[in-house]
């Protein structure tokens, strides 16, 4: 049972590290009193992942999740 729970625990980690830092990308990193929601929210990154879009459900919404926490990003 722990197998599963790590392997679940390492992909979602993985997903949430590559849409918010960019290798190649040069996205903006605010700090102190120029960081605000909408600045952190806008310099997410929604990413095309090919085959594994199926797993979830297609559907790259991830900066406009951050815009409106109610619309789910899977």
């Amino acid at each position: 049972m722990v197998v599963p729970y790590m392997a679940f625990v390492m992909w979602l980690d993985f997903v949430t590290y590559l849409n918010h830092h960019g290798h190649d990308d040069k996205i903006p990193w605010y700090r102190g009193k120029e960081w605000s929601y909408l600045r952190g929210g806008l310099t997410t990154i929604d990413r095309d992942y090919g085959w594994i879009n199926n797993i979830h459900h297609d559907i790259r919404t991830h900066v406009i999740h951050h815009l409106f926490p109610q619309i789910p990003h899977y």
